[in-house]
């Protein structure tokens, strides 16, 4: 399932006292499996700051559902500087760090609005339309394939497993 979520949020820096205003978009595909992968466009404007110039960052998305890893580049727009980013994305809350490429390592805690991406199908599993899959229901291991009339027992890799049911295909012999 695909996702767009446009958001807003606090960021603390360590050792800075005043926070930054972020905005940002996060675009995320969640597999059958859970798998969540995409990509997140940020910028921080620090409040109250001498200048209104933002640390911008673009930075890939991988993880599941309730927790995913964030890596990427960006550049503090003040100074011109590049950046290296990293950190981990929660339901509403992140904590990383912006390392510069001198070493210059900036921690930071943020609240935001960005909820946890959307599992695939609402929290069922889901099978394309576009080849001979079947959703059927897995106990230890086994799905029960339907075709012509007849019921065949199909093996299940339970890393496709969602929901206690997983898409199979199974060409007609």
């Amino acid at each position: 399932m695909q996702s767009t979520q446009i958001y807003a949020g606090l960021r603390w820096n360590f050792g800075v006292q005043k926070p930054a205003l972020v905005t940002g978009v996060r675009f995320t595909n969640t597999s059958v499996s859970g798998l969540v992968l995409g990509a997140k466009l940020d910028a921080a404007f620090t409040l109250g700051g001498d200048s209104f110039a933002p640390v911008v960052r673009l930075l890939g998305v991988g993880g599941s559902t309730l927790v995913q890893g964030e890596a990427g580049f960006g550049i503090d727009t003040a100074t011109m500087s590049p950046l290296f980013a990293g950190g981990i994305q929660f339901p509403y809350a992140s904590f990383g760090a912006n390392i510069s490429p001198k070493g210059y390592i900036a921690p930071y805690v943020e609240l935001n609005a960005l909820s946890a991406p959307p599992s695939s199908g609402n929290g069922a599993a889901t099978c394309p339309s576009d080849h001979d899959y079947q959703l059927v229901a897995v106990s230890g291991g086994f799905g029960d394939y339907q075709f012509g009339g007849s019921t065949s027992p199909v093996a299940v890799d339970s890393s496709y497993v969602r929901d206690g049911k997983a898409c199979v295909f199974a060409a007609p012999s």
